[in-house]
């Protein structure tokens, strides 16, 4: 199913969507998945669920190649990320599996809510830290 979307989607508009994720990836600093989730449901026509997994799976491509960028840059503190890692892969690891468990709309709405908490506390944070 997922290879089928892929297809009918066509590489020149998947060639764009990678390059947008990479760009946004190395300046946000985020793996991708905040972007290529909503674009793969609505562009590709993937699942909800397909496109988690599909996203997550370009993830650690694009935040290798930032995370080594920003390393050469003196912007990676590699104790910090290092006593990250574990409890992340146990985090994610929990997260896939109760992923499963969630019908699509309620993974939709999950996703969204998230993504709408993080912008508010970002912009909180700019209007109450200048």
């Amino acid at each position: 199913m997922v290879a089928k979307a892929a297809q009918q989607t066509g590489r020149a508009m998947l060639a764009v969507i990678g390059l947008i994720d990479g760009v946004l990836s190395g300046l946000l600093g985020i793996g991708g998945a905040v972007f290529l989730v909503p674009v793969l449901t609505a562009v590709v026509k993937v699942t909800q669920h397909q496109a988690h997994g599909t996203a997550l799976a370009a993830v650690p491509f694009t935040a290798v190649t930032s995370g080594a960028i920003y390393g050469l840059g003196g912007n990676l503190d590699w104790t910090l990320a290092v006593s990250i890692v574990a409890t992340s892969i146990l985090g994610a690891i929990v997260g896939a599996r109760l992923m499963h468990c969630l019908p699509a709309t309620v993974l939709r709405r999950v996703f969204a809510l998230f993504l709408f908490v993080v912008g508010v506390r970002m912009l909180a944070g700019d209007l109450f830290h200048g």
